[in-house]
């Protein structure tokens, strides 16, 4: 599979930049339908939920879906109260709740949904 070594340079190239390029090239990620190498992410997912004030908001929406579904790919094994990663983007996400766009505050209520705790989920609702 030629096209996915390429589309895994690239991505590896753009993660390095800025975080408005590397918004840029996870929106992509999160386009490719058929591209469902989810473990592509295992070097960056800290990094992404770190910066993810930083990105812009068009890029956010699908940063932070690409993110729930990394998640519960990898990360649904154990409680969320046990599970350092997780709690790194629940954590995340908290701090994106002020968010004046709509899409970001339901993709952030699916995660809390799909990982749920009584006082976040309180705080969407």
């Amino acid at each position: 599979m030629q096209d996915r070594s390429e589309i895994d340079h690239f991505l590896k190239y753009l993660m390095k930049d800025i975080p408005y390029v590397k918004g840029s090239a996870l929106t992509i990620f999160t386009l490719i339908n058929n591209y469902s190498n989810y473990g592509f992410l295992h070097p960056y997912y800290r990094k992404i939920c770190k910066d993810l004030t930083q990105f812009p908001s068009f890029d956010l929406v699908y940063i932070l879906i690409l993110l729930h579904r990394y998640a519960k790919i990898f990360l649904n094994e154990k409680p969320p109260q046990k599970n350092a990663d997780l709690e790194l983007l629940l954590m995340a996400c908290e701090k994106l709740l002020r968010s004046m766009h709509a899409e970001i505050i339901i993709e952030i209520g699916n995660i809390f949904l799909d990982f749920p705790s009584d006082d976040r989920i309180s705080k969407v609702y």
